[in-house]
C-alpha cells in the first residue's frame, strides 16, 4: 500500500482551493473589489487568506518572519495580516496583484506537499518563533484548509449578496 495517499489527497484539494480563489478574483466586479463588506474589503479577504497559506505552508528552511517581510512574489502581505478594518482602505492590492499572490502561494503549497509521504504529516512543524506551539504538519494542513474554505465561503456570500453568479464548486 502506498504511503502517500493522504498527502496526495491534500495536495489535490489545495489545487482545487486555488482554482476557487482564482475564479472568485476574476468574477469580482471592480466596484466591489475594494468595498467593505462585514468590515473588510474583498481584496483584504483574499490577501489575508493567501498570506496565511504562504507563511504557514513554507519550506522549513525559510524563517517564518522572512516570509512576512519578503511577501508573495515581492507583494507585501505584512500590513494586510494585522491591519485594522478602519485602516484597510489605505492599502489596496489590485486583482492582478492578488492573482500573482495566488500563483506564488500555489507554487509554495505544491512544494509543501512535494516528495512527502503520510508519515511526514505526523511530524512536528519546524517553528522558529518564540512561541510554545506543538503543531504537526497535519495540524497546519488542516488549519489552512479550514481557514481557506472559510474565506472562500465569505467571499462567495458577498458575491451572492450582489447577485453575482459564482462558478459551481466541483470538489469531487
Amino acid at each position: 500500500m502506498e504511503n502517500n495517499i493522504l498527502v496526495k489527497k491534500f495536495a489535490d484539494r489545495f489545487i482545487q482551493y486555488f482554482k476557487q480563489l482564482e475564479d472568485i478574483v476574476e468574477i469580482c466586479p471592480d466596484g466591489l473589489w475594494n468595498k467593505k463588506s462585514s468590515g473588510y474589503t474583498f481584496s483584504h479577504q483574499m490577501v489575508h487568506t493567501l498570506g496565511n497559506m504562504f507563511l504557514w505552508m513554507r519550506d522549513e528552511a525559510i524563517n517564518f518572519f522572512d516570509g512576512i517581510e519578503d511577501g508573495v512574489n515581492g507583494l507585501s502581505i505584512h500590513n494586510e495580516l494585522d491591519m485594522e478594518p478602519k485602516d484597510i482602505q489605505k492599502q489596496h492590492h489590485t486583482k492582478n496583484d492578488v492573482l500573482e499572490m495566488c500563483a506564488g502561494t500555489k507554487n509554495q503549497c505544491e512544494k509543501w506537499f512535494n516528495n512527502k509521504n503520510d508519515d511526514w504529516l505526523y511530524l512536528p512543524i519546524k517553528m522558529d518563533i518564540n512561541r510554545d506551539i506543538n503543531f504537526t504538519n497535519f495540524d497546519v494542513t488542516m488549519e489552512m484548509a479550514q481557514h481557506t474554505m472559510y474565506h472562500i465561503g465569505h467571499c462567495e456570500a458577498v458575491l451572492r449578496e450582489h447577485t453575482i453568479k459564482i462558478k459551481t464548486y466541483l470538489g469531487y
